[in-house]
């Protein structure tokens, strides 16, 4: 499992209607990925497409995109574009790890 700490806003308050605006407070929280999640992130920020991933590590596409789908969720994010800067900002990249394993 990987730990990833990643940075949120804090504010639950903030953007609710009648709620006074308050700044922004950022921190940290962890992030666990499975090893295979963590091998997806690894293939994503080669740029791989799902198809790609799945034949790699002998899945169907639709697993790597079942997996994708947990994987922004637990990161926020909204697509592959996103996933791969925070994979980069993180060091969570192909040279991170061997992309030919399977877990």
């Amino acid at each position: 499992m990987t730990t990833t700490a990643i940075a949120t806003d804090t504010d639950p308050a903030q953007g609710r209607p009648g709620t006074p605006s308050r700044p922004q407070r950022l921190t940290t929280r962890p992030v666990r990925f499975s090893p295979r999640e963590h091998q997806i992130v690894t293939f994503i920020s080669a740029g791989c497409s799902n198809q790609q991933i799945a034949d790699c590590l002998g899945l169907r596409a639709q697993t790597v995109k079942n997996h994708l789908c947990r994987i922004y969720r637990k990161l926020g994010v909204s697509n592959r574009v996103h996933l791969a800067v925070f994979a980069v900002a993180h060091g969570i990249n192909v040279d991170s790890s061997d992309q030919s394993s399977t877990g």
